[in-house]
């Protein structure tokens, strides 16, 4: 029979596993998120300035985003709306939060620019899975999109039972797991009551629990970068040459939303929604996470 010593030795170290998972996750999305070293005092007042310069242009876009819904005139209030974008834009980028970020998007859809505001949802989403307004004007962007322009699943079987995923980011599924494990573990310990007896034969529900979150956790993790097409018109070609064949039919419009799988002297080469792969320029696609340079 198994020693007690045994199976908790066992449930420490693998349990273990998951949280140096987490914390390994977790301590690298704050290091890319992150935009001058903690260490040095001198660079250190440099991202205090400015993280007060992304005050005063938060304060400032939402300022001028508030004039612009209140313009009548459609060439002014369209200006109002662009300059809007580029001040919560630019605050965004020091201080990217899902509500700024948000804002931005909005900002954008108002200065016509959906390439802009489909990249900010879509941003605004992985800081916040379960973000509301993110989502819904996200999905109104999508459904005015062009007909043959392949689009993301809006969901299915698989996105219905795996429903809780947005509302963890991979390191809360990793201690997910970590709980779970140590949880499923416990009560298949050898325990001489009868009511310890009973709760082996539940251990099924966190050993699945742990199996999930570890497989989404992963899978996310090894997911291919995702852009955003951001220039209106970008051609998708067979290979990265200006003079190579289309293997689209259509200009792709800005705020297609593409995988990133490779990334050549000034080209990428992306897939649609679809699975259709081809090239564009680089500078056509913003990556949605890893900052704005593919």
């Amino acid at each position: 029979m198994i020693s007690r010593d045994l199976v908790h030795g066992i449930t420490t170290t693998l349990a273990a596993m998951c949280v140096v998972l987490a914390v390994e996750h977790l301590s690298s999305a704050r290091a890319s998120e992150a935009d001058f070293p903690q260490a040095s005092p001198g660079l250190q007042f440099a991202r205090e300035g400015a993280g007060a310069a992304a005050s005063e242009g938060i304060e400032h876009g939402r300022r001028i985003y508030a004039q612009a819904l209140e313009e009548q005139d459609p060439v002014r209030r369209a200006r109002l709306f662009a300059e809007a974008e580029r001040a919560l834009r630019e605050a965004a980028a020091v201080r990217p939060t899902p509500e700024l970020v948000a804002d931005w998007g909005n900002a954008a859809l108002g200065a016509g620019d959906p390439g802009r505001a489909t990249l900010a949802f879509r941003r605004a989403l992985a800081l916040q899975p379960n973000h509301d307004r993110a989502a819904k004007n996200l999905a109104w962007l999508r459904d005015r999109a062009p007909p043959w322009l392949p689009r993301p699943a809006s969901g299915g079987a698989l996105d219905s039972l795996l429903f809780w995923r947005d509302m963890f980011s991979v390191s809360q599924r990793y201690w997910i797991a970590a709980g779970a494990f140590a949880l499923a573990v416990l009560m298949l310990t050898p325990w001489p009551t009868r009511r310890m007896r009973l709760l082996r034969r539940m251990s099924a529900v966190p050993i699945a629990v742990w199996a999930v979150a570890v497989g989404s956790a992963l899978l996310s993790e090894r997911a291919s970068p995702e852009g955003v097409v951001v220039l209106d018109g970008a051609p998708l070609r067979s290979a990265d040459s200006a003079g190579a064949r289309l293997a689209f039919a259509h200009p792709l419009p800005a705020g297609t939303e593409v995988t990133i799988q490779e990334v050549r002297d000034g080209w990428l080469r992306i897939a649609l929604a679809d699975g259709t792969p081809g090239w564009v320029r680089a500078n056509s696609v913003e990556r949605i996470l890893g900052g704005d340079s593919p």
